[in-house]
């Protein structure tokens, strides 16, 4: 009987890993700075475009898009917009050919730099790279003349990245005329994700808010939310209504108009964005691998490997409410406050196991207020947050969490200090990991002594089990227990093995 192995190759060993950089925007903006006063708020929207991937390096591009709320020399409040591009180029091993990679960014920072002609904005932006590099692994599975000892694994296998973009619309009425929209901020967040036939089916919702000045002589500053529901669907032809997959989103360009009609007073708000998709269906494979072996007739010099892998892959969504008191620059005496806006959150540490998730981070905004006078004002704000939430699902940490905050609000405790309230959204995107050793190649070596005896008598070892006496007796472990059918593994040590080699 001549030494075959026979191998397979699996399609699911994934090393993922995450690669941060800043980057600095800036621009100026087309308003002299001897028509601003007073500075309200400046809240950036930022996209970004992945690029070459390859040679251990990632190009990547993007865009800031700075919305500007001051109030002139005249006393008006007025808003602006500019944009400033910005690249750059990321380096890891994890960027080799092939790689997949989502990349997404947050504004950290804003500077305005009021030292020249025009008002300058400059952004400090964390550009954020998840990457995925998968590869093919080699392992034994059985053979001629090749015993193994196999293992069952059940994994799941990727159909491959699907990329779509949504387009939103959406219009809503406001029972008041609006002079300016000095604030503006998207959020879009997935729900779902379930296989069709043929399609991925993606369930979410954008948080739309809106900071907008009433258009009459003591016009108040007032917040407006919207939540927009989405269905997005993603071609995949393989895909069947009993696989499992995941999916991302981020949001690449939206702009929001105001309509007002004179003669009802009332005003109407169109918004208009992009999102874009990347999703992926799974099929639950089952295969079995050897993660030892041996050959009766020779010695053999085994390569091994981890092998990790999902064992199922998932979605879930994770909503907390949160508040805590943050200190600000004095208020003058009878100050109201108006609305909150520009909501962010940033993430110092997160911790995903046995079912709960667990966030540490500061949450900021910008309040808008009145004095007693009628003057607007802002004051930056923020609070440091825990907060621990259960969901069902496990993770580790090839889990990717993505954090967000919306519908922010405040309320005045003192002159010096506010209480900040918030709603965190978090998606999880869940991987059940799992790792298995197998053997990914094997070679023979010297041939083994022959033993000549017609039968052969052993005493085991105490806790044996039947490979490891199959593989010290050079024997088929189905022969040995056909004849010695009373065993009871593990071993007491106390047992007679017979062995038969009938010639």
């Amino acid at each position: 009987m001549a030494f075959e192995p026979v191998f397979e190759s699996i399609n699911s060993n994934c090393e993922r890993g995450e690669i941060l950089e800043q980057i600095k925007a800036e621009t100026k903006t087309d308003v002299p700075l001897e028509q601003i006063k007073k500075v309200l708020s400046v809240n950036a929207f930022v996209t970004t475009e992945e690029g070459m991937v390859g040679d251990g390096k990632l190009d990547y591009s993007g865009r800031v898009v700075f919305f500007l709320s001051y109030v002139s020399t005249d006393g008006e409040i007025k808003k602006a917009e500019c944009g400033a591009e910005f690249k750059g180029i990321m380096k890891s091993d994890l960027l080799s050919d092939g790689a997949r990679v989502f990349t997404t960014a947050t504004v950290d920072k804003i500077d305005t730099d009021l030292s020249g002609v025009k008002l300058s904005l400059s952004a400090y932006v964390t550009v954020r790279a998840e990457v995925e590099k998968c590869r093919q692994v080699k392992a034994l599975v059985g053979g001629e003349d090749v015993f193994v000892k196999s293992q069952e694994i059940t994994y799941s296998k990727g159909l491959g990245l699907k990329v779509g973009v949504y387009p939103v619309e959406e219009q809503f009425d406001l029972n008041y005329a609006v002079k300016e929209v000095l604030a503006h901020k998207i959020k879009a967040f997935i729900t779902a994700v379930q296989c069709g036939v043929g399609t991925l089916i993606v369930d979410g919702e954008v948080l739309l808010s809106i900071i907008v000045l009433q258009n009459k002589e003591k016009g108040g500053i007032i917040r407006e939310n919207r939540t927009i529901p989405f269905r997005m669907e993603l071609e995949c032809d393989e895909a069947m209504p009993t696989m499992q997959a995941i999916a991302r989103v981020k949001e690449r360009a939206f702009k929001t108009d105001v309509s007002v009609d004179e003669e009802s007073g009332q005003s109407t708000v169109t918004l208009t964005a992009q999102l874009q998709f990347y999703g992926e269906a799974f099929s639950i494979s089952q295969i079995n691998v050897a993660s030892d072996a041996f050959c009766k007739q020779n010695q053999l010099e085994l390569e091994r490997e981890d092998f990790f892998y999902s064992k199922s892959c998932e979605l879930h969504g994770v909503s907390s409410s949160i508040s805590g008191r943050a200190f600000v620059d004095e208020l003058p005496v009878g100050a109201s406050l108006l609305a909150v806006g520009g909501e962010k959150v940033e993430v110092v540490s997160k911790e995903c196991d046995n079912g709960h998730l667990k966030l540490t981070g500061v949450l900021t905004a910008t309040a808008y207020f009145t004095d007693g006078e009628g003057n607007y004002f802002t004051r930056k704000a923020e609070t440091p947050f825990d907060i621990k939430e259960e969901f069902g699902g496990g993770c580790n940490s090839e889990s990717s969490v993505r954090v967000g905050a919306i519908n922010a609000r405040a309320r005045v405790l003192s002159l010096t200090e506010i209480e900040l309230e918030a709603e965190i959204r978090a998606t999880l995107c869940l991987k059940d990991n799992a790792v298995v050793g197998l053997v990914k190649e094997i070679k023979t070596k010297e041939q083994k002594e022959k033993c000549d005896s017609a039968l052969s008598v052993y005493i085991p070892f105490e806790g044996e089990d039947l490979w490891s006496l199959a593989k010290r007796l050079n024997e088929d472990p189905d022969k040995l227990i056909e004849t010695n059918k009373d065993l009871t593994f593990p071993l007491t040590g106390k047992e007679r093995i017979v062995v038969y080699r009938r010639k």
